[in-house]
């Protein structure tokens, strides 16, 4: 099934090289095509089973269900690769091909949609409408005085009292982000939007962001950009060889995630003055990308400032969260890895194969 050398580095447990990798796959494919070049899901999972029960190493680094993601994907792809170069005159490859053209006029595809989870916290027993109103009128006046002016302590109680309502608003009631903002102005600042994502999920996402940044940063800049990075990236990565500088080294490394998983950086950030998306987006404001002001919109309403790059993210991935919002196709990727392997917040959905692909280059530079 395996060249004999192949076979000896497997059962060796050795880095397998490219071509090493290539031979594996065709061996899986050649002995699987005796019997079908269409496996369903199951089949994948079972061949996946199969090769991971064998040689476990190959899912090294990777938590178990990112490692059969990551090798059921490679699999889907050799067979999708061999039906379309070698096995295209095969008579059930026609017969599928043709299949498949008739069911595309009939139907529109579409497009994948990702959802953070709508989170809806219970109700407070202790509250009624009477102490919800008194809460509101809280916020409106502390949202009225000069921020040394306010009172820190009371506009928490009030966004934690009205937590629930708000909740309501935003993922039930899909209230207009401008009509929200005339309800709960205090929630469009950096301390507010970063409190209410600690409501959702109980953690410190400055914390976690800036450790797992840390844990990659070193990784992330050991790896050659594509060479279709822009140039401009391109540049701040030479320059962080020459001045060392934190803030340029950080802003890199969140950067050079765009052009790895083949993203534009203008789905995170995009300059003052160019047109605002009707999604949530950081706008930065100098002379250079990573020492500038930036300032987080949604739906083109401004939610507050951040003081640095790496803040300005953390604060876009729990804006995300705080609105309900999903991630856009063009940037899901980056987001997906910002939130999962940077930040360490899993959900239901599965990481897409390029970010796991991603994240096991970054673990073998363990």
């Amino acid at each position: 099934m395996f060249p004999a050398k192949l076979w000896s580095s497997l059962m060796a447990m050795e880095q397998l090289t490219t071509k090493q990798q290539t031979y594996l796959l065709d061996g899986i494919y050649n002995f699987a095509a005796k019997y079908t070049v269409y496996p369903t899901s199951h089949e994948y999972d079972a061949m996946v089973s199969a090769l991971l029960t064998t040689v476990p190493y190959l899912g090294k680094g990777l938590a178990l269900e990112d490692s059969r993601t990551l090798w059921k994907g490679r699999l889907r792809d050799k067979f999708k690769n061999n039906r379309r170069r070698h096995d295209k005159d095969l008579p059930v490859v026609i017969a599928k091909k043709a299949k498949m053209e008739a069911i595309k006029e009939q139907t529109h595809k579409t497009q994948d949609r990702f959802q953070i989870k709508n989170y809806l916290p219970p109700k407070l027993e202790s509250e009624d409408e009477h102490t919800q109103d008194a809460h509101m009128k809280t916020i409106q006046s502390q949202a009225q005085k000069t921020a040394q002016k306010r009172d820190a302590t009371l506009i928490r109680l009030s966004m934690d009292k009205t937590f629930p309502q708000r909740r309501i608003e935003i993922v039930q009631n899909n209230i207009a982000t401008s009509l929200l903002k005339e309800k709960f102005p205090i929630l469009f600042s950096e301390d507010q939007i970063m409190d209410e994502f600690y409501r959702l999920t109980e953690q410190n996402l400055y914390t976690n962001f800036d450790q797992g940044l840390q844990s990659y940063t070193k990784r992330i800049l050991q790896l050659d950009l594509p060479s279709n990075s822009p140039s401009d990236l391109k540049d701040l990565k030479a320059s962080v060889e020459e001045d060392g500088n934190e803030d340029t080294i950080n802003a890199v490394s969140i950067l050079s995630v765009t052009a790895h998983l083949h993203e534009q950086i203008g789905g995170l950030f995009i300059k003052k003055d160019e047109p605002l998306p009707s999604t949530a987006i950081v706008v930065w404001e100098g002379k250079k990308i990573n020492v500038a002001r930036y300032t987080i919109y949604v739906d083109k309403i401004p939610v507050g400032e951040w003081p640095t790059l790496v803040k300005a993210a953390a604060g876009l991935l729990a804006t995300y969260y705080v609105f309900n919002l999903e991630y856009p196709r063009g940037i899901k990727k980056t987001l997906t890895f910002l939130q999962k392997c940077i930040t360490g917040l899993n959900d239901a959905v599965k990481k897409p194969l390029p970010v796991v692909s991603f994240w096991q280059k970054l673990l073998k530079k363990c």
